[in-house]
């Protein structure tokens, strides 16, 4: 039909090309207002629109949805309603990161996103992110100090890269970003850093802290042997039950991560075994390690303070820290000639470039076998020399 005026009271519609100048509805007697009825078919598909307006902008959106039609676009007044990058954030992303991380992680991102991100583009339309728009991110973020009165690192600065490209993906799945959009984030680069961890602790230095360790208390004591002997996390240390020790076959279960899809068992060393059975035994489902986690980061910086063993140093990466007892426990368990798929399942890293950073000390320790395969072909000397002399000739003398 194309377009028409509509009657509300009776809803009968009277074409413009046949009733140019009709001004009163025939079948009610209502008098008809500037109410259109936009009828298009295009396509295999019919559209019926109501417009209210003057017949010339009636005119201009039965245009608008022929176009709409023909190039395969939402038709006017059903454009995708996107929402800023705040509004995004308070209503759906910050609630599935509550259901998704540790509420000591979810309470940091959290931080992070209201002190770092929000206030720079939290006003923006998510498909109005450009990538010059996460420069000015990057730069502001490079200007911007902390409480402390320091500078954010480059570490800091990719992490709220990281953060916002998560983000932004997870809009695209949930449909709020239109088709062919792209992750502006991807297209800038992220500030380069090394936080590698080098420090380890060595038998000497843990001479020297032990006796400040017990005297702390079992809290302390028990979640650094913990995490020396079996490479635990201060999250997996604090997490473990009386019902996670299987004591006839000697095996711990570690509980189940949010992103692992099932609990993993490791042996319990000898000194393990002997300080759990010397704790009061605890219901299954209680915890065996009460203490807070700040706490039990704090208590350790403390004993390392009161051993000297970060004594002159500056860089943080050389400070031992609660970690740096995990990083120990792989080291040496690289340095006894664990092969990597080994060292992966019991470090229970997640990725296995996360394990191919101790992959030089395991190199070290194959050099002997290296050498033993590049002797079976080595020549001795006595027989090169052999080998490089000339041959003596036989000359026959004439008479």
């Amino acid at each position: 039909m194309g377009l028409a005026r509509w009657c509300p009271k009776c809803k009968t519609s009277y074409s413009v090309k046949k009733w140019p100048r009709i001004r009163k509805c025939k079948r009610c007697g209502a008098l008809l207002g500037d109410v259109w009825r936009v009828e298009v078919k295009r396509y295999g598909r019919r559209v019926v629109r109501l417009f209210w307006g003057s017949i010339t902008e009636a005119r201009d959106f039965e245009v608008r949805v022929k176009q709409a039609l023909r190039l395969g676009k939402p038709l006017p007044g059903e454009e995708m309603k996107i929402p800023t990058l705040g509004e995004f954030f308070e209503k759906q992303y910050a609630p599935l990161l509550k259901e998704n991380l540790t509420p000591a992680s979810y309470k940091a991102e959290l931080s992070f996103w209201r002190n770092h991100i929000l206030p720079e583009l939290g006003r923006k339309r998510l498909d109005e992110i450009s990538p010059f728009d996460v420069e000015k991110l990057k730069k502001a973020l490079k200007e911007k100090k902390t409480p402390q009165g320091k500078a954010l690192s480059p570490s800091s600065i990719s992490k709220a890269l990281v953060y916002l490209q998560k983000a932004l993906n997870t809009a695209k799945k949930l449909g709020l970003l239109p088709p062919g959009w792209e992750n502006p984030v991807g297209k800038t680069s992220k500030p380069k850093f090394s936080n590698r961890k080098t420090r380890t602790l060595s038998p000497e230095e843990w001479a020297r802290l032990q006796p400040i360790l017990k005297e702390m208390g079992d809290e302390v004591y028990g979640a650094t042997l913990f995490a020396l002997f079996l490479g635990l996390r201060r999250s997996e240390i604090l997490s473990l039950r009386w019902e996670d020790v299987d004591w006839r076959r000697g095996v711990i279960r570690i509980p189940r991560e949010k992103d692992l899809t099932e609990s993993r068992f490791l042996p319990l060393p000898e000194p393990l075994v002997t300080f759990l059975k010397s704790l009061p035994p605890g219901e299954p489902g209680e915890r065996i390690f009460k203490i807070h986690p700040d706490t039990l980061t704090h208590k350790f910086a403390e004993a390392v303070k009161r051993a000297r063993l970060n004594e002159g140093i500056t860089d943080k990466r050389n400070m031992l820290t609660f970690h740096s007892l995990r990083h120990t426990y792989v080291t040496y368990l690289a340095m006894e000639g664990t092969p990597l798929p080994q060292l992966s399942k019991l470090s229970r890293h997640k990725t296995p470039q996360m394990v191919q950073r101790y992959e030089h000390t395991l190199a070290e320790q194959l050099r002997d076998r290296v050498e033993k395969v590049a002797r079976r072909f080595e020549v001795p000397a006595e027989e090169e020399e052999a080998k490089s002399k000339p041959k003596a000739e036989v000359i026959p003398l004439r008479r």
